[in-house]
């Protein structure tokens, strides 16, 4: 089945990340890697495979999370075990999030999105130091997570879609906070620096 990935939020931040990698961006062999993958992202997200019986699972989704498992596995720092763990976490901890929220969904008056996306970015602050490290722990574990969500459903015959607007919408929740935590950051390093000037001319003086 061909079909727009539904969350146009991801899709139109995707696309302008594309965009800028493509035509402004210093030339790179990083710069073409990230041109790729996020345009092989957009052109699988319009495919959905049936999966597992009853199951759908967007093809984007899958290669975001894969995007996640490659980097994780092979240029995040730490341990092997110590990155294997720190993803499973994040997938536990969206599979719970995901199972409750089924069995209960008005138990909390915060939108679904923000709050497993809120929880989730500030969990892989603990588990990461990279900003890239914790995305990619996040996308690989949604997507480990997902797949429990799905085989726990499974066995009360229950379908399960992996790669929804809400799924996606907590990515777009997550780079938002991200880009909120770089904001801040940079903003406390000029008020230091500040700071430091003004009380190092008043020693002078």
């Amino acid at each position: 089945m061909i079909k727009l990935w539904p969350s146009f939020g991801l899709l139109w931040l995707a696309w302008l990340v594309w965009l800028y990698m493509t035509f402004f961006a210093e030339r790179s062999a990083r710069r073409t890697r990230v041109a790729a993958s996020v345009l092989s992202a957009i052109i699988l997200s319009a495919l959905e495979v049936p999966f597992f019986y009853e199951n759908q699972v967007n093809a984007g989704f899958v290669f975001v999370g894969w995007l996640g498992f490659w980097h994780i596995f092979n240029n995040a720092g730490g341990s092997l075990l110590r990155r294997f763990f720190s993803m499973l976490t994040c997938a536990f901890c969206f599979a719970f999030f995901e199972l409750f929220l089924l069995y209960d969904p008005v138990w909390t008056v915060l939108d679904k999105q923000w709050l497993v996306g809120s929880i989730l970015f500030f969990l892989t602050l603990l588990l990461a130091k990279r900003t890239i490290d914790r995305l990619s722990y996040i996308a690989g574990g949604m997507v480990q997570g997902a797949f429990l969500v799905m085989l726990v459903l499974k066995k009360v015959n229950m379908s399960y879609m992996l790669g929804t607007m809400i799924q996606a919408d907590i990515l777009v929740v997550v780079l938002l906070l991200h880009g909120g935590w770089h904001f801040m950051k940079a903003g406390i390093r000029k008020l230091e620096a500040k700071v430091l000037q003004k009380q190092g001319w008043t020693g002078r003086v």
